[in-house]
Order: structure tokens, then sequence, then C-alpha cells
């Protein structure tokens, strides 16, 4: 069965073309990869031209309209009827689809995710994640209420295999909340069906400096419309949400250009702190992220 691969880029030259190769490099699987170059300003543009397989389709966009909307647009330029989605500073193992399509089959699901492994860009081992957790939910039944607690896919933007039917039926990816957009479209498949999963390391999660860019105001933001958009659905599964591992996730990639005292008034702003009880807990977990971020 063939694959859509999609691949969001903007300004990264030097790390784009490593993941275009993974997807083309797939075995016993026929692959397209469409890249979205969105409004890329550096070498990109002439790096993508340079790289010659019938299989590559690039579509260039003149302005940054953001990863989301970049994601939905290769899937609306995609031929396939099966949707994979991969990170531009990502890379896959060279069995990725063929496994995964095999756990599609296997289990008669719709999407599917799987285990990678955390590593610098020279591929240095940080760590591995598992779906471990996941499978368990699913046994239980309770793969919904799992989602709507924390996005537990590793490496998320690079670990999904969807059919595209199910990919639209849900609203694909939604641009309002493009820090949590992975999670979000994760939390909709979940209510739609069981994923498929593979235990197994198929995913090269990369940790660079680069990803410590985004706007922080627009993560607190999207952290306040994300609670709100799912606020209905957590009360009817009885889920209580840890705002300190949501909290964790956005400092930790904020607080090394922006500093504790920015955060923490950036988090007043956005209602996330509303009272003294809660400025102690969040500092609390803000200090260990910059503990953490100075002992590196």
């Amino acid at each position: 069965m063939p694959v859509s691969v999609v691949i969001p880029t903007r300004n990264r030259a030097h790390l784009a073309p490593l993941a275009i190769r993974s997807a083309l490099e797939q075995t016993n699987i026929r692959v397209e990869v469409v890249v979205v170059d969105d409004g890329s300003s550096d070498e990109t543009p002439g790096v993508l031209a340079a790289l010659d397989d019938p299989r590559l389709v690039v579509v260039r966009r003149d302005k940054d309209h953001g990863e989301p909307q970049a994601r939905n647009t290769g899937a609306q330029a995609a031929s396939y009827d099966i949707l994979a989605f991969l990170d531009d500073d990502d890379r896959w193992a060279p069995t990725k689809l063929h496994r995964q399509l095999e756990a599609l089959a296997s289990a008669n699901a719709d999407w599917s995710v799987c285990g990678a492994r955390i590593v610098t860009p020279s591929g240095q081992l940080l760590g591995k994640g598992s779906v471990e957790r996941i499978q368990t939910a699913v046994q239980q039944r309770e793969t919904l209420r799992l989602f709507l607690t924390t996005n537990q896919v590793p490496g998320p933007g690079s670990s999904l295999v969807v059919r595209r039917s199910v990919f639209e039926s849900v609203g694909s990816f939604n641009p309002s909340v493009p820090l949590f957009a992975d999670w979000d479209l994760y939390i909709r498949l979940a209510a739609h069906g069981d994923p498929a999963l593979v235990d197994a390391p198929l995913v090269d999660y990369v940790q660079h400096e680069g990803q410590m860019t985004k706007d922080l105001s627009e993560g607190w933001d999207a952290l306040v419309g994300f609670r709100e958009r799912y606020g209905n659905h957590r009360s009817a599964e009885d889920v209580r949400v840890s705002d300190e591992t949501v909290l964790w996730w956005v400092a930790s990639r904020q607080l090394r250009s922006e500093g504790l005292g920015p955060v923490l008034r950036r988090l007043w702003q956005a209602r996330v702190i509303s009272q003294p009880s809660d400025l102690v807990r969040v500092s609390r977990t803000l200090v260990g992220v910059a503990a953490e971020r100075l002992g590196k």
C-alpha cells in the first residue's frame, strides 16, 4: 500500500535533506514525499531543487503560515490514501512505514504511532520513548482518557501514520494551537478509535537549539485555549490534568531565552496563574526546569 509522507520545513536547509532521505529510503513501501517549504528565507529552496528524485514533490509557500497549516497543505497535495508525517529535523528507521502498515492491517485500525529514540543532531542517543502507556490504555479501553491527560506519543510530529479519510474527518491539524497541534490531533483520533501500536524506536527525535525559538506569548495563549477547548471532554471523562506536565514542556523550550521572571509574568498575564497558591506551585516547577537547564 503506497504512502504519502508530508514534511513541513522552514529555514532548515542543513537538516531537512536528512529527513527527506530517511523517508525516501523506506523499505518495502512505495512512497511519495511531499515537502512544504513554508516561506524559507535561507538556502532551503535551492537545496530542495537540487534533490533529484521523481518521488519528491515540493510545495512552495511565499509566507510562513505555521507548521500545522503547512502539514495540512501537504496532506491536500498528497496522492495516496495513507498519510504519514515527518518533522524536518527528525529521521526514520528504514522499516518504519512497513512495520506500521503491518500493524494497521493486523489491528484493523485507522491510525498508528510508534516508539522513538531521542538523539542529538549527530545521532548520539539521549534516551528512548515508548508507547507502552498507550498500549495499556488501549487494553483498558481508556485511550481517550489518556490523551486528554497528556500526549504520550514520543517524537509526536514524526510518528503518525493515518488513513486520509480519517485525518480529514476528524479535522486535520488545528492552526489555532500551534504548540499543541500534535496533541490536539491525537485527542481527536483517540475519540475516533484506538491506534495500532509499534513499540519500537522507529523515529529519531532530534533535540537541538532551534526547537527553542517559538514565541512565548503564543505558547501561553495556546495553553489557555487548549485547556478551554477540551474542558468539557475532560469533565465528561472525569479527567484530572496536571498543568505542571504541560508547563514543564513549554518552559523547557523557553527558559533559556526568557529567564524565570519573564516566564512567570507571562503566566500571570495568560491567567494560568490566578492566585498565590498557583504562583508557589508553578514557581517550584519552573525552578526545577531552570535548574535542569543550567546543569546542561
